[in-house]
């Protein structure tokens, strides 16, 4: 989905039915990825997801400045929950800059 110029939306939802010799078991993914361009060279990123097998929520986003072609700086920015029983708990945080 592009709701106005510069923003990209996409959703996807993921059902599987997995067999194998331990057992049967079924997957859900769900994952949320939006990016906006506020010119040729400079972009946010959002990457978000959660799967019911580890149950594990998480997101990613990166700003990305291409400052000349080659020559790129990234800040990226990842958390990471875990539910446990009814709420999530984080798990874990990291950030870096290139």
């Amino acid at each position: 989905m592009r709701p106005f110029e510069g923003l990209h939306m996409t959703a996807s939802y993921i059902h599987s039915n997995v067999h194998l010799e331990q057992g049967i078991f079924q997957t859900h993914l769900i994952r949320l990825n939006s990016s906006y361009d506020f010119s040729p060279w400079v972009s946010l990123n959002f990457n978000i997801q959660y799967d019911n097998v580890s149950e594990r929520l998480g997101t990613n986003s990166r700003f990305i400045w291409v400052i000349d072609p080659g020559n790129t700086f990234f800040v990226v920015h990842n958390h990471n929950w875990q539910r446990f029983s009814d709420r999530f708990n984080a798990m874990e945080i990291q950030s870096t800059v290139k």
